[in-house]
């Protein structure tokens, strides 16, 4: 793949402007590829490359797509830098992409929660991180409340992992506190994601006790699921349910754990084989099975494990 990418630049190079966007793309494609062969530092310089060459658009016809290429570019040589072990590079990379200035409060927004999401992820200094959210919270309030959710749930997973409880609990609540229909209303997509976080919420806040903040959480998850295309619908309420019932089992409440994990069964039938992971059918089968040894169902819970080891066999 990279020799094919370099071919293509050197072959563009002899018909198109040495600082036009498809040389830009070229660039990145190559860069990427070196980064995918663990050769960072050429990357490093290819991506930098396409930034000039971005910069240089932008600066002489502003655009949303030009807007976001530069801010793309910023960002990928900021995760380079990372995973070279420059740090300072590596925020000063990503606040430059926050001061990327557009007309376009809209494309703004975006790119700032993405960028938020991503720098979570990597573990950006935590001080140095939440001045930038606030500084930029008033932009993303105004035009994607619906990631408002995503990026709480998110800050609030990483706080609790790293022991500070109270914050994330915080975070939760402010979650939580946005009004459901703004994320009702929003894409299929964005609903999964954020049903997805808070179902990662959920694992956090049990693995640490916090079982009434997860039953919040796993109801919060579950009204969304609900909101779903029914192509999609099923798939998400077999899994919150699931989780539902494995952290009632927890609590020691057995039978509701029971009848949760059941009703996440039913919804089986109405999911295509191709996207239920067997899995997670397996460690519902298996928490019903310890629901039942845990009330003295012993034949039933036999039952059960018998039903978990036919998923996997």
């Amino acid at each position: 793949m990279m020799r094919a990418s370099r071919e293509a630049l050197r072959i563009k190079r002899k018909f198109c402007d040495e600082s036009s966007e498809k040389i830009a793309q070229i660039l990145v494609l190559l860069g990427n590829s070196q980064r995918c062969f663990d050769d960072l530092s050429s990357g490093l310089a290819t991506f930098e490359q396409a930034l000039e060459i971005r910069k240089k658009l932008y600066a002489e016809k502003p655009s949303s797509n030009g807007y976001r290429n530069v801010v793309d570019c910023y960002c990928i040589i900021g995760l380079v830098h990372n995973v070279l072990g420059n740090k300072t590079e590596y925020v000063k990379c990503f606040k430059t992409a926050l001061e990327v200035t557009t007309d376009c409060d809209l494309e703004r927004s975006l790119e700032h929660s993405l960028i938020f999401v991503e720098l979570i992820n990597w573990k950006v200094d935590e001080i140095l991180y939440m001045e930038l959210l606030e500084s930029n919270l008033p932009v993303i309030k105004g035009n994607f409340k619906w990631l408002l959710p995503i990026l709480y749930l998110t800050l609030g997973s990483k706080q609790v992992e790293l022991g500070k409880h109270k914050a994330g609990l915080a975070f939760l609540q402010e979650a939580l506190d946005i009004d459901l229909e703004i994320t009702l209303r929003s894409a299929v997509g964005n609903r999964e994601l954020t049903i997805a976080w808070y179902i990662k919420m959920v694992v956090t806040l049990v693995n640490i006790e916090k079982f009434n903040s997860a039953r919040k959480a796993i109801e919060r998850a579950i009204q969304v699921s609900e909101s779903l295309p029914e192509c999609k619908q099923y798939l998400w309420i077999f899994r919150c349910f699931m989780w539902k019932g494995r952290f009632r089992n927890k609590m020691r409440e057995y039978i509701t754990a029971i009848e949760s994990l059941k009703h996440a069964l039913l919804q089986l039938p109405k999911i295509s084989q191709k996207s239920c992971d067997k899995i997670e059918v397996f460690e519902c089968h298996i928490a019903i099975a310890t629901a039942h040894i845990y009330v003295g169902s012993y034949k039933d819970a036999l039952t059960s494990f018998y039903d978990a080891l036919n998923v996997i066999k």
